[in-house]
């Protein structure tokens, strides 16, 4: 056995002897780690970092969940993965130490979404050739229709977490809810916007069925920002319909209070739930729903714990039996 081999085999043997029973999963959109356009203290900036107060919460924040495998969006893109590395080697500081972990590209230039693991990683599926045709509308009215790929791509691992559990995670980002004036739909009943989602949640869709048609026994998660309510087109598409013959399942999680919101648009002060934890029947026979939460602060901490002072997001967090239950 090469030796590179060798120390690979002790340092998974450590892990999974390491590990308990359950194991936990979280997914946060943790707005803009990197450099972009935005608003610090109230004014804005071009090409400005993400302050560091906001950071020093992000990790506090984690700190304090210390899930075995993190799935985060909104991540600046950068040809060095700079940013990406960055948060690895901040969460590393706090004592998070991932020695796993894989990003995706989509057709958005500006964000990718990326997945740490405490678990090796055995695979990272490709599904960049998934595209939809989208008709776009030039400021002289004439049209053009072309097709798109994802946006933020779609994440799809294996990730071993004993020798005889696996788990199947996909790690998503549908379009944002910011107006594309040029994108125009098939239907008059939705934007165009409404529609990249709707395609977007298809595609994924399909690719979930086909792989539970292939493995109907899988534990297999599907997580992340959707950018729409449970009633709309996309999420509906995603999670299907009861009684549908590949079922899946919207967890459903709440805080401590029993609230389900997810995200805080503050220019309105309004409060929504778009982020989200789809799970496979093989794998809500693991859930154990007494300890899943939407992670909102406790009375009496300070500022640095406050879900605002990291993100427009809240984190999702879920634990799993390490060995299957069956029936």
């Amino acid at each position: 056995m090469p030796l590179f081999l060798f120390f690979l085999f002790l340092h998974s043997v450590t892990l999974f002897s390491q590990s308990s029973e359950s194991y936990s999963v979280c997914t946060w959109n943790i707005q803009n780690w990197g450099v972009t356009d935005r608003f610090v203290n109230g004014r804005f900036e071009k090409e400005a970092m993400k302050p560091e107060e906001e950071m020093k919460s992000i990790l506090t924040i984690l700190k304090r969940i210390h899930p075995d495998i993190l799935g985060v969006s909104e991540i600046l893109r950068d040809p060095q993965d700079r940013y990406l590395k960055l948060l690895q080697e901040r969460l590393k500081k706090v004592g998070l130490d991932y020695p796993y972990f894989a990003t995706v590209h989509g057709s958005d230039l500006r964000i990718q979404c990326a997945v740490f693991s405490r678990f090796p990683i055995l695979e990272q599926y490709s599904h960049s050739s998934l595209q939809f045709e989208v008709t776009h509308q030039s400021k002289e009215g004439s049209r053009e229709r072309s097709p798109q790929g994802l946006l933020r791509g779609l994440l799809h691992l294996r990730i071993q977490i004993t020798p005889d559990y696996e788990l199947q995670l996909m790690q998503v980002h549908l379009k944002s809810k910011r107006p594309d004036p040029s994108l125009l739909s098939d239907s008059p009943n939705e934007t165009g916007d409404d529609y990249v989602r709707r395609q977007e949640a298809l595609l994924i869709k399909n690719t979930l069925n086909r792989l539970l048609v292939a493995q109907p026994e899988a534990n297999l998660l599907l997580m992340g920002d959707l950018n729409d309510t449970p009633r709309s087109k996309a999420v509906k598409t995603i999670i299907g319909t009861k009684g549908s013959e590949i079922p899946t399942y919207d967890l459903w999680l709440q805080d401590w209070l029993g609230d389900w919101w997810t995200h805080f648009y503050f220019p309105d002060k309004s409060y929504s739930r778009i982020d989200y934890m789809i799970a496979s029947e093989g794998l809500m026979r693991d859930w154990i729903k007494e300890k899943s939460f939407i992670y909102r602060s406790k009375e009496g901490d300070p500022e640095s714990y406050l879900s605002t002072s990291a993100s427009d997001h809240r984190p999702l967090v879920a634990f799993f039996r390490s060995s299957d239950k069956r029936r």
